[in-house]
């Protein structure tokens, strides 16, 4: 590295910005001390400046020399040549494609027999029994300099560059199609532990060491997106001081998109999403390409400006079927008209994800894209304030058709209703109810959840039973909330952030957490008896509660960046826990199944039966709903 008063202009066949240990193809170098003139009137009176420039090389002196001239023969063994397909590549996405390479150019070089780079080719495939040497693209530069008055005047084949390239297979047009691990290892898991950390205890995210030792080491054995080889063709001529270095590059474009289907979303709510039906053939897309390296983006790649319709000239909607005494306005039924046309779409909408790779000293980029169809509905109704918004949704809920019953395979771990639920901010808690009341007169079921003891009488034949559902958000954004949400799914009720941190790595990953365990409770609410699924929710409760004694009792010590085992004090466990029995021991006692009522174990009967029980399971309305 030099600094700026060093830096040099070059002239150079290339232009781009080189990466971390590319070679440059250098012609001349001009003498640091020039600085082009930018000022006009400098220009006019320096037309023409003389500086000093320096070729690369050094020139010697050579008292014996001899020059042997051969003709150039095409057809020659010994002739240089390039050769690259003529027509579209075809990658097949089978099962174990990421085994092979799409070849996008092969090069015969001509080179001298006692090449450096020769000879290592030669001693290579002798000693390991292949036709060819695979280059280590990661320690290649040195390769490419040796190459570089060839490989600088390679462009990239058309059969690879023109347009994005389609990999066909049956296997292809599979909706669900999962990453293949070998090119997309799933990372480990994240595990919220207990640590000490300036004299507290918190939870910090923990990674499984062996399963991340197990995802880096697969990360660093993934297929690359390119493939090197180099191969010393053997001389069937007389010939002996030249030899014909072979230099073969592929793409594993397989490898490539794989990796951008690991990069999409995958959850329980996403696979629902993604089995709706849509006008499309369901098809996922996989494509890729190679093109040229480009630090700064071309014009041509740039996003195309955003406009904002408008909706003067849609046609308007009919007066939802309810609205009697009071009716939109022309410009309301213009927008129920496009929300209505939201709600029914069977368009999809695709998803995309996009990976790339760069071939060291080639500047060449191969990108590979994925685009999956999820039917997304609904939208954003953006009118002004005033503008009725209120109104029009409700005009939307009775204008709609009632949605139709979702298969069973989609149902498994939910309840069906066929309610709308709304969402609104405390402060419209009483100006939605009234405006139902408004537009469609009583007969529509309405439920309105304003705070948590509403939240705890909701039964489940409420929800199923009712038109629209009003939740207050501060409801569902309460600590109290998220609390119930855990013990219900089988979560630990004291990994959940407190004080309204809803958002974050940690939240994240335990939302999810509770989402996965609430759609197995409801399963199980289906499949089994009330009574026995309530018994699971507190064997939740009290395995967590002592898995959560033994963390507290060997804890980590945060000391800078390193994490050091501790033992925390019987006296501080006992505060912290609140559990510790006479004798002293931080062992909750085991849990009494005998008896009838409610079990005391020593963690459920603690809470207050508010908190043990906030849904009724034990009540007989709610055996009865189930």
């Amino acid at each position: 590295c030099t600094s700026g008063e060093e830096d040099s202009f070059i002239f150079s066949p290339t232009c781009h910005r080189t990466n971390y240990g590319e070679y440059r193809d250098l012609k001349l170098k001009v003498d640091h001390s020039f600085r082009p003139a930018f000022d006009k009137a400098l220009l006019k009176e320096k037309q023409s400046m003389t500086v000093s420039a320096l070729l690369p090389g050094r020139w010697e002196v050579v008292e014996q020399a001899e020059i042997k001239i051969r003709e150039y023969d095409a057809s020659s063994e010994l002739a240089a040549k390039v050769s690259s397909p003529c027509t579209k590549l075809t990658v097949p996405m089978s099962q174990d494609g990421w085994k092979s390479c799409a070849e996008v150019l092969s090069c015969n070089i001509p080179m001298d027999a006692n090449d450096k780079l020769v000879r290592q080719c030669r001693r290579y495939t002798s000693q390991a029994s292949a036709t060819a040497t695979e280059v280590n693209l990661q320690k290649s530069s040195d390769i490419f300099k040796v190459l570089a008055f060839a490989t600088s005047r390679l462009s990239i084949p058309k059969a690879a560059s023109q347009d994005w390239l389609s990999l066909s297979s049956e296997e292809s047009q599979r909706l669900h199609s999962d990453p293949c691990r070998k090119c997309s290892p799933e990372a480990p898991g994240i595990k919220w532990t207990l640590v000490t950390k300036g004299g507290k205890l918190q939870y910090v995210p923990m990674e499984d060491g062996k399963k991340a030792s197990v995802y880096e080491q697969s990360v660093k054995n993934r297929p690359h997106p390119w493939k090197v080889h180099l191969q010393v063709l053997k001389n069937n001529g007389d010939v002996t001081d030249r030899a014909m270095l072979q230099l073969q590059i592929g793409c594993n474009a397989f490898s490539l998109v794989h990796r951008a289907l690991g990069l999409l979303p995958d959850s329980l709510a996403r696979k629902t999403l993604l089995q709706l039906p849509t006008k499309s053939s369901h098809e996922c897309n996989y494509e890729w390409r190679v093109v040229p390296y480009a630090e700064k983006q071309a014009d041509g790649d740039k996003f195309p400006k955003l406009y904002l319709t408008s909706n003067k000239k849609d046609k308007g909607a009919q007066q939802p079927p309810n609205f009697k005494k009071y009716k939109l306005r022309p410009e309301q039924l213009r927008s129920l008209t496009w929300m209505l046309a939201q709600e029914s779409t069977t368009t999809p909408f695709y998803e995309e994800e996009v990976t790339e790779s760069i071939l060291p000293s080639l500047n060449w980029l191969a990108e590979g894209r994925v685009k999956r169809p999820v039917l997304v509905r609904g939208g954003i109704v953006a009118d002004e304030v005033g503008y009725g918004k209120t109104a029009i949704t409700l005009g939307l809920i009775d204008a709609a058709e009632e949605p139709k019953v979702a298969p069973k395979e989609l149902l498994e771990g939910f309840m069906h209703t066929k309610a709308t639920l709304v969402i609104v901010p405390a402060h419209l808690m009483s100006q939605w109810p009234k405006e139902i009341e408004k537009f469609l007169g009583t007969q529509i079921r309405k439920v309105v959840v304003k705070d948590m003891s509403s939240f705890n009488n909701l039964t489940v034949a409420d929800v199923q039973n009712a038109d629209i559902v009003i939740v207050n958000f501060t409801v569902l954004s309460s600590d109290k909330y998220f609390a119930r949400l855990a013990r219900l799914a089988g979560v630990n009720v004291n990994s959940v952030p407190k004080g309204g941190k809803t958002g974050g790595r940690h939240f994240d990953t335990v939302y999810k957490e509770c989402l996965t365990g609430l759609g197995k409770r409801v399963s199980s609410m289906e499949e089994e008896g009330i009574s026995d699924v309530f018994d699971g929710i507190e064997d939740d409760a009290y395995m967590h509660a002592n898995t959560e004694l033994e963390e507290k009792a060997t804890a980590m010590r945060l000391d800078g960046k390193k994490a050091v085992y501790k033992s925390v004090s019987e006296d501080q466990s006992k505060v912290e826990a609140g559990s510790a029995n006479t004798n002293g021991s931080k062992k909750i006692k085991a849990k009494n199944s005998s008896g009838s009522g409610l079990r005391k174990d020593g963690v459920n009967d603690k809470l207050d039966k508010k908190d043990r029980d906030p849904w009724g399971l034990g009540s007989s309305t709610v055996k009865k709903d189930l």
